[in-house]
């Protein structure tokens, strides 16, 4: 099987110290990293028994746990004081290389191949640990005359997204409206970048589901096809 899902959260313990809804606010911002890892990985890490790797960073301990193999979950120090004083690049470098080194760590260990975990390390930094790109599906409109994508940026605190108007078989952008921003969370890319269809030649609705919470997106592209 192949290692297909990171996961970063915050240890509880430390709720006292950092409070408003700090812990779980963390795990959520955490994902635009692990999600750029979970894309970047995909497919290239072969494990015996697990597709999973589960970090809950602590400032309860400074030296790296004990292993236990076949083990997806483990606590991993991080410097949450440094992080809170970060801004937002300052924060995304902070996670990644923690989540890098943890993750590299655990791969060692199992013995699995280490270099899918630097290479996306790299393309992370070199990106400037922005994330962001267009839905590989696309839609079709009724005309057939156009066709639509969805174009997101994940950055720590939503995840903004846009429907982008192509004409067929043309690559060239025709315009884009904005959409709407999502809560950041695990496995919301996969939703967002699925889920969309035509009401008529000119509307495009995007479907995502938080929990028990749907939202229908909307674009009017009449403007574009004057």
């Amino acid at each position: 099987m192949y290692l297909h899902h990171f996961c970063v959260t915050a240890d509880e313990r430390i709720v006292d110290r950092y409070k408003g809804g700090f812990v779980h606010r963390f795990g959520r911002e955490a994902c635009c990293i692990t999600e750029q890892y979970c894309a970047l990985v995909y497919r290239k890490i072969v494990t015996k028994d697990s597709t999973w790797l589960a970090f809950e960073f602590t400032g309860e301990i400074r030296e790296t746990p004990e292993f236990t193999s076949g083990r997806c979950s483990y606590p991993w120090p991080f410097d949450f004081a440094a992080y809170v004083m970060a801004d937002n690049v300052g924060k995304k470098s902070l996670i990644a290389s923690s989540m890098q080194s943890a993750a590299l760590w655990v791969a060692r260990k199992e013995g699995w191949t280490t270099a899918p975990i630097e290479d996306a390390y790299r393309t992370i930094v070199q990106r400037n640990f922005v994330f962001e790109g267009v839905s590989k599906k696309s839609w079709l409109s009724p005309s057939k005359a156009y066709r639509a994508r969805v174009y997101f940026n994940f950055d720590l605190d939503g995840v903004d997204l846009h429907a982008v108007l192509y004409r067929n078989r043309n690559k060239q952008e025709v315009g884009r409206v904005f959409l709407g921003r999502e809560i950041p969370r695990l496995g919301c890319l996969d939703e967002c970048l699925a889920r969309g269809r035509w009401v008529t030649d000119t509307d495009f609705r995007l479907a995502t589901e938080f929990g028990l919470m749907r939202n229908l997106l909307a674009a009017d592209f009449s403007s574009f096809m004057r």
